[in-house]
């Protein structure tokens, strides 16, 4: 969202955004939960942990903090939820949006909409490119 110009954002402030405090070690989303919305950091870090089939326990992804976005790969394949989030601190504090409501925006304003769209393949096109340099 930040490479979004200032009439993009004040197009976002009209977004259903609840904003959600969690503790640290709370779940956000599950891993294989339907996907109903996404999550923007807005103070603190998340970690993003998968559960291998083969693994007694989940592996750290990657922590993501303020103004990354968690979730955000279900609006685009409409799959279920590919990790589990939790909060990494106290405090940690979350902007959520419910597909719906994003939907419906994308619908109004299909420019912004484009851009948003654009930068979310944009940002997994970088975390697989990282991931298959880490392999």
């Amino acid at each position: 969202f930040e490479q979004l110009d200032e009439r993009a954002h004040c197009h976002l402030a009209a977004l259903d955004i609840d904003e959600r405090v969690r503790d640290d070690g709370e779940t956000l989303v599950r891993q294989g939960e339907d996907a109903d919305g996404f999550a923007l950091g807005t103070r603190g870090f998340v970690e993003v942990r998968v559960r291998r089939r083969d693994a007694s326990e989940d592996l750290l992804v990657v922590q993501r903090g303020s103004g990354q976005a968690v979730g955000a790969k279900s609006r685009l394949d409409g799959g279920a939820r590919s990790a589990t989030v939790r909060a990494a601190g106290a405090d940690t504090v979350v902007a959520w949006a419910s597909f719906r409501s994003l939907n419906e925006f994308l619908e109004r304003r299909p420019r912004t909409g484009y851009r948003i769209i654009r930068n979310i393949a944009a940002d997994l096109s970088v975390r697989l490119r990282r991931q298959g340099e880490e392999a």
